[in-house]
């Protein structure tokens, strides 16, 4: 017998990882990957990993409208077979000959069919809240046919197809609000024109001229008239507090500017006296960015299969190179700058023509991601390295010369001698192999040094001597003519993570795990300087918060006056090789933000960060105060006591802490998890500040008494995670929403639950009251924001807007604010202001690049705060933005 399985029914709106604040969510990353017969399924524990109700006990699999919530094709045989994994989870297997199909019931994320071994086939994906995320087909391993994607809420984003793994044909790309928004026709692989579609706002005239592509900016070059605090801020801001979280950095070639590409886009930095010569532009999170040779052309990947030229100086757009089907994770221009190679994780490497921008030749490996690639100095050759193998590519043909193996470890480093004649791997166990370029043949050289022990390379700029640097703190000298041992300085007492010889190749920099950088005089084989932080090692500090000094990068300028390192921490600093000096520190960049506070007189701001990290900063010249260290964990709330002398701290680290926002020093410090009652994930203080009330992820509300820090009461009736709680200004009730979609509202003094609030259809990331407490307010990942009667639990017409992150009311009560949790292509982020007495909208704010989890007024209303886990706080001018008309207008 056989059943034909339905489509899904359940359209809940999501996304797959993300983070929120105090009045938000905090989402947890894919932590699952289980290998199941012949198939891959892949699970998601976070905020997004419920699962219909009917798949929970395995009973209910001989329900066909089970299995309709898990296939949408049919599947061959009756008896599904249940299966646990050993850590408890259930397992459904409907076995076929040629074709078995096979599921993870708790985490269902993948449907695929494979034959001999191969994906082919159906091919179907799911998001956490079991909305799809693509589906297609496989023929032989490789994508043929039909393929449509949609984004997180549930609307179709791009719909094409692939001729033996390559696009072929039109593709349709539409916006978050379903609107097309580009047509794109490939040729096997090679895209023959961009058709734009313009929408109401846009005029034809003003999409530039790259074949419907409007002109871009990687970055804005400052004008000496604007301060650092007005430079290159989005429309409506007047501040902005951190520069994102550092992806990669690099010093162009000519040494002039440093590029730092982060969450939010390109800073560009003198690295003379390290000012900030050019801030982000419209092209949001990069995540690599790389030099021409010349230094006149910058190459930069994002959150797309695109890699993007750009003009080094100007930072106009250049070009796009199209044609990659999956994310792109590496690119290398050749010696001589005529060619761009780059890499996706789809085991495959595409070569460009960076003049015409044509593609030259496409390089499918049998490699894993993360494959390390480089050229030879005659840009003849191509070597791509990945899992103990290397194989050597001509690229005037594209074909594959040679396969070299070795033992299997992951290639560390790629690297060619001067003069082409020899080739330097440097392996993952600690080893480092030399190979004849012209044999490809391994040589038999007499380097000897401890096994398992290098950690970096480099070749100085003569070509003729080798650096190791070990991970006993050794860094030794070799002799690439003869490869034998020259020196070995000793004087790092751990790991050495970083390497770099100065353009004259006659000193030698060093940085190791304690932050300290080593200079040496090649000649004299005498150490010159010691800078950096060079007692952190005998500073009395836990030992797991050593490694953020960690020197992970050395660069000099050419003139070799200026040393450029950084640290793991994400600080950047110019050194001054003479004298030792700090010259600059490129300070801002940051981790995630994970939730945000003001203080009741508008003073202090505080942040809390994905690294454990509160910062205290001061509101009106956005300099920082203070840094904390105490939790362990993720800090997910924070707020401070009406009378703001108290800075709270919730974490997942299960613990409460109590903070003097005047002296830094913690006051006290409460442990929610003695009955297991799990990671605090939200909380709120009552108006007079004598309670304070904490959810967490099981469900569990608890009311603490500020004065004694003991429990006051316990509400139980939420059935996960509860991301939001707030008080009323009176203090007799309390809501909360959880990620099952439902609100209550809770009795103070009792502990009993007074009403359930039912009618979203998403997660409740956040809920407040009204300034009278006659209203309830609450935001959703269903698009919907909600007024709900207090007395009578009964909600009016709601406002449909975007994924709601969270909300924020203006003091006077008469406006409010909502954050997004996703945008189209992970650009840029919404911020919408509504007019609460019209419902009408005032504004909509663009500037964070990723999700945004906490939203506050500053107490006169003039300023809304935002912070957003692109590692940014912004502040916005409210008072610039009119409201719309009320009354009959």
């Amino acid at each position: 017998m056989k059943y034909k399985m339905k489509t899904f029914s359940q359209k809940c709106k999501t996304i797959r990882t993300t983070s929120f604040c105090r009045r938000g969510l905090i989402g947890i990353p894919y932590i699952s990957l289980f290998c199941i017969g012949f198939l891959v399924f892949i699970g998601c524990n976070s905020p997004s990993s419920d699962i219909p109700p009917q798949v929970k006990d395995h009973s209910d699999l001989d329900d066909p409208v089970v299995r309709n919530r898990i296939f949408e094709v049919a599947i061959n045989e009756l008896d599904l077979q249940v299966k646990e994994t050993l850590s408890g989870e259930k397992i459904y297997h409907a076995p076929q000959d040629d074709q078995p199909y096979t599921g993870w019931v708790k985490n269902i994320r993948k449907l695929q069919q494979f034959q001999n071994g191969k994906k082919h086939g159906i091919y179907i994906s799911w998001y956490g809240n079991w909305q799809k995320v693509d589906t297609g087909y496989y023929k032989n391993g490789v994508r043929d046919g039909l393929w449509i994607y949609w984004n997180p809420i549930g609307k179709k984003e791009t719909e094409g197809s692939y001729k033996n793994g390559i696009r072929d044909g039109l593709w349709t790309l539409w916006d978050r609000y379903g609107e097309k928004e580009r047509e794109i026709t490939y040729e096997y692989g090679r895209m023959l024109n961009s058709i734009r579609k313009p929408n109401a706002e846009t005029n034809n005239n003003e999409l530039g001229e790259h074949s419907g592509v409007p002109d871009l900016h990687a970055f804005v070059v400052r004008d000496s008239s604007l301060s650092r605090v007005q430079f290159g801020l989005p429309k409506g801001a007047i501040r902005r507090i951190g520069k994102g979280i550092v992806k990669d950095i690099q010093i162009s070639p000519d040494g002039s500017r440093i590029a730092v590409a982060t969450s939010i886009g390109i800073w560009m930095y003198d690295t003379q006296n390290g000012e900030e010569i050019a801030a982000p532009g419209d092209i949001g999170p990069v995540r690599k960015l790389l030099f021409s040779p010349d230094s006149k052309t910058l190459a930069t990947i994002g959150n797309n299969i695109t890699v993007y030229l750009w003009d080094a100086i100007t930072g106009i757009q250049k070009r796009n190179f199209n044609g990659h089907n999956v994310s792109i994770k590496s690119i290398l221009f050749s010696p001589d700058g005529r060619m761009l190679a780059s890499m996706n994780s789809d085991k495959s490497t595409r070569l460009w023509d960076v003049q015409s921008g044509e593609h030259l030749h496409t390089i499918s490996t049998d490699m894993t991601d993360n494959m390390l690639m480089s050229f030879s100095p005659d840009g003849v050759t191509f070597v791509t390295g990945k899992d103990g193998k290397l194989q050597i590519w001509d690229i005037l043909t594209g074909l594959q010369k040679y396969t070299l193996t070795i033992e299997q470890y992951n290639f560390n480093d790629v690297i060619f001698s001067h003069d082409g004649l020899s080739m330097l791997t440097q392996n993952s166990d600690g080893r480092v192999h030399i190979w004849d370029a012209r044999t490809w043949q391994q040589k038999n050289i007499p380097m000897r040094y401890d096994q398992n022990d290098v950690s970096t390379v480099s070749i100085s700029p003569d070509g003729n001597t080798l650096v190791l640097g070990h991970r006993d703190g050794r860094v030794s000298l070799w002799n690439t003519q003869t490869w034998e041992h020259i020196h070995s300085f000793t004087e790092h007492n751990v790991w050495v993570k970083a390497v770099s010889f100065s353009p004259n190749g006659v000193i030698l920099a060093s940085g190791d795990g304690y932050g300290t950088i080593h200079l040496w005089d090649l000649h004299t084989r005498k150490l010159i300087n010691t800078i950096g932080d060079q007692d952190f090692e005998n500073k009395d500090i836990p030992h797991h918060y050593k490694h953020v000094k960690t020197i992970i990068s050395l660069s000099f300028n050419p003139d070799g006056t200026t040393l450029v390192s950084q640290r793991e921490d994400n600080t950047i600093q110019l050194w001054d090789v003479q004298t030792g000096q700090e010259k600059n520190n490129l300070t801002g960049f940051s981790k995630s933000i994970s939730s945000m506070a003001i203080s009741p007189d508008g003073s202090i701001l505080a942040n809390g960060r994905n690294d454990k990290i509160i910062q205290l900063w001061d509101f009106k010249t956005g300099l920082q105060k203070m840094t904390w260290k105490g939790h362990n964990s993720i800090v997910s709330c924070l707020a401070f006591s009406p009378d703001g002398t108290t800075l709270t701290s919730g974490s997942w680290d299960d613990t409460i802490r109590f903070w003097n926002p005047h002296t830094g020093k913690q006051t006290e410090n409460i442990d929610v998890n003695p009955d297991s009652v799990g990671s605090v994930k939200s909380f709120s203080y009552s108006s007079d500040g004598k309670l304070l009330a904490s959810g967490s992820d099981n469900g569990t509300i608890r009311i603490w008494n500020t004065d004694t820090k003991t429990l006051e009461n316990e509400l139980i009736g939420h059935s996960s995670d509860v991301y939001s709680v707030a008080f009323s200004s009176d203090g007799k009730t309390l809501a909360s929403g959880d990620r099952d979609k439902t609100i209550h509202l809770w009795d103070v003094n009792t502990g009993k639950r007074k009403k359930t609030l039912n009618g979203h259809t998403h997660y409740i990331s956040s809920v407040l009251f009204s300034l009278d407490g006659k209203t309830l307010i609450s935001g959703s990942w269903d698009n919907t924001i909600r007024f709900w009667g207090v007395n009578t639990g009964v909600h009016k017409k709601p406002l449909k807007w975007d994924t709601i992150s969270c909300i924020s009311l203006s003091p006077d009560g008469k406006t409010l604010a909502a954050g997004s949790v996703f945008s189209r292509g992970n650009n840029f982020h919404d911020i919408r202001l509504w007019d609460i007495e019209t419902e009408l909208e005032i504004t909509t704010l663009m500037g964070h690049t990723d999700s945004i989890h906490s939203l506050i007024f500053s107490p006169d209303g003039s300023t809304l705060i935002s912070a957003g886990r692109d590692g940014t706080i912004i502040y916005w001018d409210v008072t610039s933005f009119s409201s719309p008309a009320r009354g009959n207008e």
